[in-house]
């Protein structure tokens, strides 16, 4: 089978298209990941929270002070929580997830147009309105450690190989998040300086 020939405006638009598949798949996760997180958390700090309770009645080693401390943290991080509605990220990530789809079948009609005269005005229109809807259906407040777990999500659980297929992913620059790159290089500085001060008392416990 011979392999269509693609002209550079075909695959300028495919490239584009591609790029807000990333984009607006990425946006999805992320709703999906704070969705989780606010849904699932709680309820675990619930569950821990009684735990700790009926185990204190039996063990003094739960009625301890640093435990009621841990307790308290966990209550406040619930209210912190309780900010983020779960039901509206996870109806904004299906909305989301289905102008992926929708991107995804414009990827693939572009792709497979062989009309080398063909001006795809039609599919350019198409991109520019599931443009503005994406726009404006955005959300910068997501809870924290969503980006981390969207990544995860995006590149773990789901495979967009018509994405990939323009974007050619990379491990450490796509597929790590920007604030655990910087994160990863603090604690390398961090241990190096330490290895640096200390590397007697290193070589001593070698020894």
């Amino acid at each position: 089978m011979e392999t269509p020939i693609v002209s550079p405006k075909q695959q300028d638009l495919l490239k584009r298209i591609a790029q807000r598949g990333f984009e607006v798949g990425y946006a999805a996760n992320l709703n999906f990941a704070t969705h989780d997180i606010a849904d699932k958390v709680p309820v675990v700090i619930s569950f821990v929270s009684m735990a700790v309770g009926i185990l204190a009645l039996v063990a003094p080693v739960f009625q301890l002070t640093g435990v009621a401390v841990c307790l308290t943290l966990l209550g406040i991080l619930t209210l912190y929580i309780e900010k983020y509605p779960a039901h509206e990220y996870g109806e904004r990530g299906k909305r989301t997830m289905d102008m992926l789809h929708d991107l995804e079948t414009l990827y693939y009609k572009v792709k497979n147009n062989a009309d080398p005269n063909a001006t795809f005005r039609e599919e350019e229109d198409e991109l520019s309105t599931l443009t503005i809807e994406f726009i404006a259906s955005t959300n910068p407040r997501q809870i924290l450690f969503a980006t981390w777990y969207a990544n995860f999500k995006f590149f773990a659980e789901k495979d967009y190989d018509w994405i990939d297929e323009q974007l050619h992913f990379r491990f450490w620059r796509d597929k790590v998040p920007a604030n655990l790159k910087v994160l990863l290089v603090l604690a390398l500085v961090a241990f190096v300086i330490s290895a640096i001060v200390n590397w007697p008392v290193w070589l001593a416990w070698f020894r």
